[in-house]
């Protein structure tokens, strides 16, 4: 049940860095792009890394 909060908590960040670098490309400034990729990829390797961890994690059976 904690699971989808804990996510959420590691993906705003992301989410905050994407809609401000792309903000930042709307008003002309071409390097607003690498804090967006920057966010997204760390929020991108959180979020599977902890999917994963909760998916490979469970006992068998």
């Amino acid at each position: 049940m904690a699971v989808i909060p804990a996510l959420l908590v590691f993906a705003i960040p992301g989410i905050l860095s994407v809609v401000q670098g792309r903000k930042a490309m709307r008003l002309g400034r071409k390097d607003g792009r690498v804090p967006a990729m920057i966010g997204a990829g760390i929020a991108v390797g959180f979020v599977l890394l902890n999917v994963a961890s909760y998916l490979f994690g469970q006992p068998a059976g």
